[in-house]
């Protein structure tokens, strides 16, 4: 399956979207999470290191609905 690096940000915005709307309470530990993307304008991301970000993201939230029920 390939994903191109529109849809994985596509993915990625919106899933952040929810958190904010749904678990603000997470909010803050999207800038602690180590799967941090980089924010240096010369580094180039690939598709790999969107993906890895994009899975932490859903396995924070889903560790989250988890554990508060």
């Amino acid at each position: 399956m390939c994903i191109n690096h529109e849809e994985i940000n596509k993915e990625i915005f919106e899933l952040q979207k929810e958190i904010q709307e749904k678990y603000p309470e997470l909010m803050k530990y999207l800038t602690e999470m180590p799967d941090t993307l980089p924010v240096e304008g010369s580094v180039k991301v690939d598709s790999n290191a969107l993906l890895k970000y994009l899975n932490s993201l859903k396995e924070m939230v889903l560790n989250y609905k988890n554990n508060h029920k």
